[in-house]
């Protein structure tokens, strides 16, 4: 029996192999169509921005901020699946108040400079 089922797993694992091999070298033969790189850079003008790559980032940020909140909606429902939260709440304490005071102000003035510097050249936005 355990030679048996050494042999179906063995056989499971080579149809599987097989089955990749044959998507992976589908993907690889198949014919690549037109590129969506070109269509972005034809579109380039409407879309705002001097850099293409900014441009894609800005125009698909409504599909990456639904991406997240479906991440945090996920996080917050294992969170949820441990249990109830213990009591023993404690208040934050003076030196994370004033780490926030300084840190939010700070994080603000870096995102406005992403977004700044992102309209002309790469790595912002």
């Amino acid at each position: 029996m355990n030679r048996d089922f050494s042999l179906l797993i063995g056989l499971l694992a080579a149809l599987f192999g097989a089955v990749l091999m044959w998507v992976y070298l589908g993907a690889i033969l198949a014919d690549p169509g037109p590129r969506l790189a070109d269509l972005a850079l034809e579109l380039l003008p409407r879309a705002g921005m001097a850099n293409p790559a900014t441009a894609v980032l800005l125009n698909y940020r409504a599909y990456d901020t639904l991406l997240e909140l479906v991440l945090l909606f996920a996080a917050i429902l294992g969170i949820w699946s441990v249990g109830p939260a213990h009591p023993g709440f404690v208040p934050a304490g003076a030196a994370l108040r004033a780490m926030v005071g300084w840190a939010v102000p700070l994080l603000l003035l870096a995102a406005g400079y992403m977004l700044w510097v992102g309209f002309d050249a790469p790595g912002g936005a």
